[in-house]
């Protein structure tokens, strides 16, 4: 039997997602209402609604409203007091903000990666690379995404800078939300897929200056489509 009350779309949102008791309850939140905001299933200026939430996940308020305190944190939820708390709109600085943050620092890993990286953290690359190709072959874009967003968490790791990897999640909910409306898919996606492949060729050389220049030539193309995105939907 469900624990969800009819009429309330942030409770449905989170339809099918349990929590484990044994780990900390608030991270847990927070990643599947944060999972939800991204992917557009809970939609830019809608109503969120903290005790829905708790009883659809089975939980207390507590862990929700401290999930909601570290999302608004994150730019990703707005809450007033007496007004009640609301799915944040898209805004352009904060993706435009995401956009420097990446570049800077995974160009640098990319480098240092060449120097480090091993042949199962290549082979690991190449798979999520596979993996993207399999879900661009039969449309799934969400499929993609997370492939997509694998790849990068195994460069990130083979460059050995773990705090690098936090970093850049607290500025990627941006950038991941206009993704999410990417109009290319899959055209670009076929792209995104030749320029991995030229950054795993320079990384299993162990070229650093290559692999940098690979890295930043990717995201450089990627940010000229969020950007058109962003114009495109009008995101200010």
């Amino acid at each position: 039997m469900s624990n969800m009350r009819p009429g309330n779309r942030s409770a449905h949102s989170l339809a099918g997602a349990g929590v484990t008791r044994t780990q900390p309850l608030a991270p847990q939140v927070y990643r599947l209402v944060r999972d939800a905001i991204v992917s557009g299933a809970l939609r830019q200026k809608e109503a969120i609604n903290e005790a829905e939430i708790a009883f659809a996940l089975g939980v207390s308020r507590t862990p929700v409203r401290e999930a909601l305190l570290n999302l608004q944190r994150d730019g990703l939820v707005e809450i007033r007091p007496q007004a009640g708390t609301n799915v944040a709109p898209i805004r352009r600085a904060l993706v435009e903000e995401g956009m420097i943050v990446r570049e800077a620092l995974e160009v640098k890993c990319a480098a240092l990666a060449a120097e480090r990286i091993t042949p199962p953290e290549i082979d690991a690359l190449r798979a999520a690379s596979a993996e993207m190709a399999a879900a661009a072959g039969r449309n799934d874009q969400p499929g993609f995404i997370s492939a997509d967003d694998r790849y990068h968490r195994i460069l990130l790791d083979a460059a050995g800078l773990p705090h690098v990897q936090s970093i850049i999640a607290g500025v990627n909910a941006h950038l991941d939300r206009v993704r999410f409306h990417s109009a290319g898919f899959p055209d670009r996606a076929a792209e995104a897929i030749v320029e991995h492949e030229d950054v795993v060729t320079a990384l299993a050389r162990r070229d650093a200056a290559a692999s940098a220049a690979a890295v930043h030539a990717h995201l450089l193309r990627a940010w000229d489509d969020i950007r058109a995105l962003c114009d495109q939907h009008g995101y200010v």
